[in-house]
């Protein structure tokens, strides 16, 4: 059942035509790590490591750089 909840807002953006798939997957994963570290740290106490830190904020850009609109040419 948590399959269905979690993948619903997927699947609704992926109907949209002005999204692309490899673009919505990569939010969806990247969002989802950065979730996970973060209720790990929160939750469980985990350590907060320079690495660790380092990587979140590549994810974090990364999801930023996606989803920034920008006026390209298609090739």
């Amino acid at each position: 059942m948590s399959f269905i909840y979690l993948f619903s807002p997927l699947s609704k953006e992926t109907r949209r035509v002005d999204n692309e798939i490899g673009m919505i997957n990569a939010l969806w994963s990247g969002g989802g790590t950065l979730l996970v570290m973060l209720l790990g740290v929160g939750l469980f106490h985990e350590s907060v490591t320079m690495s660790k830190v380092l990587g979140l904020s590549l994810i974090l850009a990364g999801i930023m750089g996606l989803t920034v609109p920008r006026k390209e040419r298609s090739i």
